[in-house]
């Protein structure tokens, strides 16, 4: 499965690059091409030319795809809640270097683990991708607070349960907070509530 899951983001960082030259080719703009193919760069690599926050093009367009495989049926607060999972993990130092190796730890965010060639499908040219990917921009900007007060982890408790007889993983013991169809935990201290910009009045509204 690692091995496939690998050939999967080989073949994606390929047509990323090939789709990249044919837009340059065309003399279309650069910086649209690059906000839509998600050009992969290293972590000294190239940056958003468009003052997008300080993450390169992979980054960005991994981390969409991985709000698309989490949250793509969720509100937009839902979709922002995951974005700041990955960058809380991000800045805590213990996940990974980088966004990508955040979300592409095994056994982490799931659907790399289980649905990465429906990923890797994925146009730029979507609606979802560009919603998503103006979630994103926000959030890298600091525009965006995080609903989930400083979550590192979320599930569904639901399908959660069922999987396990109806326990939870040890780091969702304590208590977490509800928002949409995921709830938000930080195991190395408490999500806020206060932080969260009235969750409770949202999840109404959108009738979690």
């Amino acid at each position: 499965a690692c091995h496939r899951r690998r050939r999967i983001l080989e073949k994606l960082d390929d047509r990323q690059r090939v789709e990249c030259h044919v837009a340059d080719d065309r003399g279309e703009d650069r910086s649209r091409d690059l906000h839509a193919v998600g050009e992969e760069a290293g972590e000294d690599g190239e940056r958003c030319p468009c003052g997008r926050g300080q993450m390169n093009q992979r980054e960005r367009d991994m981390v969409i795809r991985t709000i698309i495989g989490e949250a793509a049926n969720e509100p937009e607060i839902g979709q922002a809640a995951v974005a700041h999972v990955i960058m809380n993990r991000f800045n805590s130092g213990k996940y990974g270097k980088s966004p990508v190796n955040v979300v592409l730890a095994p056994n982490q965010f799931e659907p790399w683990q289980t649905r990465a060639a429906e990923l890797a499908r994925i146009s730029p040219k979507s609606d979802i991708y560009n919603k998503v990917g103006g979630i994103v921009d926000r959030v890298y900007k600091g525009e965006y607070p995080d609903p989930t007060g400083g979550a590192t982890h979320f599930l569904q408790e639901e399908i959660v349960r069922q999987r396990r007889g109806g326990t939870l993983p040890p780091w969702a013991s304590g208590k977490g907070l509800r928002l949409g169809a995921h709830t938000f935990f930080n195991p190395d201290g408490s999500v806020s509530p206060a932080a969260s910009g009235g969750v409770q009045a949202i999840n109404r509204a959108i009738g979690a």
